[in-house]
């Protein structure tokens, strides 16, 4: 397994537990968590999208910049799947 892949699925599987954690009422929503932000990340690092040089990275993944990423794109599936 690549170093990339296994630091995006670590860092998806983060905030997949966490977004989970503050807002999930049901089991059913974590894989569909974390499969939208694993989405959102994998598009930023695919696309290789960095704000600064000086932001940290763990090999070639911008950590801030993913992570941002998977927010993105989980936040319409909170909302899809949640009543807030």
């Amino acid at each position: 397994m690549p170093p990339f892949l296994l630091v995006l699925i670590i860092l998806t599987t983060f905030h997949a537990a966490l977004a989970h954690a503050c807002v999930g009422t049901t089991v059913l929503q974590l894989p569909v968590f974390w499969l939208a932000t694993l989405a959102g990340a994998a598009i930023v690092y695919g696309t290789g999208l960095s704000v600064h040089p000086l932001l940290p990275t763990f090999g070639t993944v911008h950590v801030v910049e993913v992570s941002i990423g998977g927010w993105l794109a989980l936040y319409p599936t909170i909302r899809a799947t949640t009543r807030l």
